[in-house]
């Protein structure tokens, strides 16, 4: 028999992936609660895998990057190794001083 903790990444809910996916949809005001470390304040966040695996533009890529950083609390530099970009031009992108798209 397999244990629930088998397939557990990051986060502090278990639960089906539907599930996990309803908890990150119908409770996001609580990533804006400044005084809970990120770790515990980001409820289940994806995985840079899960968040870039349909990225087919670098329109998505640059648009998912804002999103892993601002949404899901991943740092610049996590962010650019998963990538293999160069930490200042992920942090330019996330700030808006820069598209790397035309």
């Amino acid at each position: 028999m397999n244990s629930p903790f088998d397939e557990v990444e990051q986060g502090v809910i278990l639960g089906s992936p539907q599930f996990v996916g309803w908890i990150w949809e119908n409770f996001k005001e609580l990533e804006e609660i400044k005084e809970i470390n990120i770790a515990n304040r980001m409820i289940s966040r994806p995985s840079l895998q899960d968040l870039f695996k349909d990225v087919s533009s670098k329109r998505d890529r640059d648009d998912l990057m804002v999103v892993a950083r601002l949404r899901a609390g991943y740092s610049v530099t996590d962010i650019a190794n998963y990538i293999g970009l160069h930490r200042t031009t992920v942090s330019r992108i996330v700030n808006g001083d820069v598209k790397c798209y035309k």
